[in-house]
């Protein structure tokens, strides 16, 4: 639930720090492109905190539309801050299929990321310690006797500009898998397999 929302947000940050070092016209070495990374990642740790949490923070059973559409609201808002163009397909009794793009004029290839952000239902009397949708700080894991920490305080996201990149990055979110429509012809354990 929460882990692929958490990596859709990474790749869109990871692709806002690769956009600043396209600017060269000689390919990256990929310990560069690492590194770059990395720093982006460290200088703004407090703000990419922030921004997950408040993402993590709204509900998101693929059934609950409202909240579906808030998730989906909260996507484009980042996706957008970061330069991309988004676009939303409709789709009944769903929330949308998000699709962002990050225009790189004169690119010679496009590569295309895919996530969905709705989960399923869950028990909330089955958590320790926060609710499903309270996102937590552990120290370790529950099995290993974690406990809650307090969240690093938190400024307001920021984008680096400048640069070309040398491809389009493009992305595209839905709310649902295959596995979660009624109609679906995959055998369930297949369907868990794929959302591993």
């Amino acid at each position: 639930m929460g882990m692929t929302r958490a990596r859709l947000l990474s790749t869109a940050l990871a692709l806002a720090a690769l956009a600043d070092l396209g600017a060269a016209q000689a390919p990256h070495a990929p310990a560069d492109v690492a590194q770059a990374v990395r720093e982006y990642r460290v200088g703004h740790e407090q703000p990419i905190v922030a921004e997950l949490v408040g993402l993590l923070s709204i509900p998101n059973i693929a059934s609950d539309e409202p909240n579906i559409r808030r998730n989906a609201d909260l996507l484009k808002t980042m996706f957008e801050r970061r330069g991309f163009q988004v676009r939303f397909f409709d789709v009944p009794k769903r929330g949308p299929v998000v699709f962002a793009e990050l225009p790189a004029p004169g690119a010679a290839r496009t590569m295309m990321f895919y996530a969905h952000y709705d989960g399923q239902p869950v028990d909330p009397t089955a958590w320790t310690g926060t609710g499903p949708f309270e996102p937590a700080l552990r120290t370790g894991s529950l099995e290993a006797g974690g406990t809650i920490r307090a969240f690093p305080d938190a400024a307001r996201p920021t984008r680096t500009t400048g640069g070309s990149t040398r491809a389009r990055p493009r992305t595209t979110s839905r709310p649902s898998s295959p596995c979660s429509l009624p109609s679906t012809p995959w055998p369930r354990k297949a369907c868990l397999a794929s959302s591993i």
